[in-house]
This record gives structure tokens, C-alpha cells and sequence, in this order.
């Protein structure tokens, strides 16, 4: 089992890992911070949940909509259904992650690793070409590196490409054979963004959307892309 299959079994059933998952815990330290971090986030949530409401809270709602005019209980209705929808939504957000929540797996596996902000090694030129290749490219002007390694993907043998731009680093992963892709990640503490190649994908992430564009221009004017 590699770091992206225990991250999508630890969304789906964080409390009981199978044997393969255990297995995997032994030798990454990266995942068992995710795993503290996510049984942590979810205790806090359960305690949330257990405060127990007033009595005859829910009749007071209740009697309260049936005196106002119909046109006051719309916004009432309104709230209550939007804080139902919120609170189902946390529960449902493990059980429904896929490939379709690709950028935000990815954005949380670079950030488990923050080497790749940290470290700088002349990267290892075969390697870089691999990856590149993996996923349908050929480098055709040299890539601005700072450091290149090797990541165990689903699909096949991947590799993190870790970018020097004017807006800072940007670390993208190749994902050979991959067919997933996913809506953007852009907040204050990471942007993650997952791009088709011909053949599989690739994520870029980064600290910010400017340096996500300048790598972004780069692959597109130093690497051909063979479709």
C-alpha cells in the first residue's frame, strides 16, 4: 500500500485500518501524523455533536414558525436547512472522497512532506526525463530544479519535480496512468491544481497561484507534449 490508498481508506474508515493499512503505518511517519491529525479533528467533532439541546427546544421552533406570517418563515426554514446540509456534509465528506478530490489528496501529501519546500539537490537529470515521459513529455529545454524524487502513485512509479519560480517553489507530482482529475484547491495555505497529460496526469502545488502559472508556462514552453 502506498501513501495515496492509505489516505483515501483513512477518509473512509479512519477508526478501523485494515492489515495493509497497519502495515504501511510501520514505515511512513507522514501518514501516522495524517492519521493522529484526522482521529483528532474527528473527536472534536463527536464531542461537538454530543451537546444535548434545551427541552422542547425543537417544539419552540416549531410554534414559533406556525405564529409568524408566511412570509417571515422562509429565512428561519431557510437557516435550519442550510445547518443540516452543513452538518451532514462533514460526515459525508470521508465517505464520498475519490478521485474526485484528487487536488486536495495531493495538496496534503506535499505538505506532509515539507522537504520539498525546504531541501535543495541537484536533481538527478534520468530521473526528471522519467517522470516526464511517464506521463507523455519530452523536456526539450532544460527545467529550473530544485530537487527531484521518486513517489510510489497509483498507477505506477511517480516522481516529485520540485520547481524554482520568481513566486516560489512549485512541487509537481507525475501520475502515470492516471485517468483522475478534480476541482482546484485555492485557499490562504495551499493552491493544488491537477492537469491531464497524454498519458496520466500531474498535480502542481504550491504556496500561491502565481507560482502555480509561472510553472504552469514553463512545462508548456520547455516540454513537448506528445498526444
Amino acid at each position: 500500500m502506498n501513501c495515496f490508498e492509505f489516505q483515501h481508506e483513512m477518509n473512509r474508515q479512519p477508526a478501523t485500518l485494515s492489515a495493509a493499512a497497519e502495515a504501511h503505518l510501520q514505515h511512513c511517519a507522514s501518514c501516522r501524523r495524517r492519521l493522529r491529525e484526522q482521529r483528532a479533528s474527528d473527536a472534536r467533532l463527536l464531542e461537538a455533536l454530543q451537546v444535548t439541546p434545551p427541552p422542547g427546544l425543537a417544539e419552540q421552533i416549531l410554534l414559533r414558525q406556525r405564529l409568524q406570517p408566511a412570509r417571515q418563515r422562509w429565512p428561519g426554514l431557510v437557516a435550519a436547512g442550510i445547518a443540516l446540509v452543513l452538518l451532514a456534509g462533514a460526515w459525508l465528506h470521508r465517505a464520498t472522497m475519490s478521485d474526485d478530490a484528487l487536488a486536495s489528496t495531493m495538496a496534503a501529501h506535499v505538505l506532509g512532506e515539507p522537504a520539498l519546500f525546504e531541501q535543495h539537490r541537484p536533481p538527478d537529470s534520468e530521473l526528471v526525463a522519467a517522470s516526464i515521459a511517464s506521463i507523455g513529455g519530452e523536456i526539450k529545454k532544460r527545467l529550473p530544479l530544485a530537487l527531484a524524487t521518486p513517489c510510489d502513485v497509483p498507477g505506477g512509479d511517480g516522481a516529485h519535480l520540485v520547481f524554482e519560480t520568481t513566486a516560489g517553489r512549485t512541487v509537481m507530482t507525475t501520475m502515470p496512468n492516471h485517468g483522475g482529475t478534480s476541482p482546484a484547491i485555492d485557499d490562504d495555505a495551499v493552491v493544488s491544481v491537477v492537469y491531464r497529460a497524454p498519458r496520466g496526469v500531474y498535480s502542481l502545488v504550491a504556496r500561491n497561484s502565481t507560482a502555480i502559472k509561472l510553472t504552469r508556462e514553463m512545462l508548456n514552453t520547455r516540454v513537448e507534449w506528445h498526444i
